[in-house]
């Protein structure tokens, strides 16, 4: 059975659950807007469970809602979502909340991913083991941001007691942060537009052919200087090469594995951060880190040459 979704087409209508199976993100996502049905049409706490009962297309969720209806109009509305989750999801559904507080940032919006994790904290306000206080919840956060951010933080926070560790308050404190992400994605949006004019302008510089009668600029007492600003895109070759010793082509750093979070994925390689990549190099590499000598490949087969002996039955006979 697929997942059931939601649909809110306006905060004057309450939501809808269509028919499907009830899953952590499903409920999620159904109280968010019904929370925001309540806000908009100023619904008082204690009749909030009574407009949104019969909001389950499913025949069994509905039917349930139903059986139970005078238990549940007596619920405020957060007791009536945690009485969903124990009778419709898994047992361990609150592993699944749980695993969002420990998830790193990766390449999300610092924002969003917060505010994720905070409302996964909230759900698990019932499961005291696993509901982390704020105090946690921050070292969460400081700990499981990506290394682009981790690092802007060290400089914006300076020595001890620190510029950003000294916020005490938890939303100011992520608000700054927010800030400092803002930053990084507006740089990189400015270098990405930086490098593609600059693309384009190479594009451009080589389509150019003298006018008729023209005459050729006088190049002799003249200097020119270019300075490149990114790595050269690597060739078949060179993408091989670091393939084969389970390298990266993005940062073009050797032996870092699959799971390696490069964080020049979405944005080019800036010039001269690793030297060309080439067999001498990568031995180079190797022999510093003590790194052995990879074994024959898998792949690799033997021929085998049969000799067959020419004679026919007929010779035979």
């Amino acid at each position: 059975m697929s997942a059931a979704t939601v649909t809110h087409s306006s905060g004057v209508q309450a939501p809808t659950v269509s028919k499907g199976r009830l899953t952590v993100e499903t409920l999620e996502h159904f109280e968010h807007h019904a929370k925001r049905f309540f806000k908009t049409k100023h619904i008082p706490a204690n009749k909030q469970v009574s407009r949104i009962l019969y909001c389950f297309e499913d025949r069994a969720v509905s039917s349930w809602c139903s059986a139970n209806e005078a238990d549940f109009e007596d619920l405020l509305f957060p007791a009536f979502i945690a009485k969903i989750r124990e009778r419709w999801l898994s047992t361990t559904w609150f592993i699944d909340y749980g695993k969002i507080l420990y998830k790193p940032q990766s390449d999300e919006v610092f924002s969003d991913w917060v505010a994720h994790m905070r409302d996964a904290n909230l759900i698990l306000e019932s499961k005291p083991d696993i509901h982390l206080d704020k105090s946690h919840l921050r070292s969460n956060i400081r700990i499981l941001m990506n290394d682009e951010l981790q690092a802007e933080y060290n400089t914006t926070n300076g020595d001890a007691p620190g510029k950003l560790d000294s916020i005490e308050d938890l939303d100011k404190w992520i608000t700054s942060i927010t800030h400092i992400d803002d930053g990084i994605r507006s740089r990189r949006d400015r270098e990405h537009r930086r490098y593609f004019a600059h693309l384009s302008n190479i594009k451009k510089d080589t389509r150019k052919t003298p006018t008729a009668g023209a005459t050729a600029p006088d190049t002799a007492n003249t200097t020119h200087t270019f300075k490149r600003h990114y790595a050269l895109k690597l060739k078949e070759d060179k993408c091989a090469l670091l393939a084969s010793n389970d390298g990266c082509n993005n940062c073009r750093q050797l032996w870092i594995g699959k799971d390696h979070d490069c964080k020049y994925r979405m944005s080019p390689l800036p010039y001269g951060v690793v030297p060309e990549i080439t067999k001498e190099y990568v031995e180079q590499e190797r022999a510093k880190i003590g790194k052995p000598q990879p074994g024959p490949s898998k792949s690799s087969t033997t021929r085998i040459a049969a000799i067959i002996d020419d004679s026919s039955d007929e010779d035979a006979a």
